[in-house]
């Protein structure tokens, strides 16, 4: 959840200094970041401090583009 909120923090802060294209364009990107990191963990021993990880950058980039 902290992940969650600070992603919306970061995601508000980067729309008042972004214009409405760039915002979208970046917050596509992070949303490809997690898909490759689940992607990633699947070719990798798979440890918790990994998994957790990959939570959080989902969580992360889903507040991104909440803000």
């Amino acid at each position: 959840m902290l992940a969650s909120l600070a992603g919306s923090a970061l995601g508000g802060e980067l729309g008042r200094w972004l214009s409405l294209v760039d915002a979208l364009i970046l917050a596509a990107l992070m949303h490809v970041v997690p898909l490759f990191l689940c992607w990633w963990i699947t070719r990798v021993t798979v440890t918790p401090s990994a998994v957790i990880a990959v939570t959080c950058a989902e969580h992360f980039a889903g507040g991104l583009s909440r803000q």
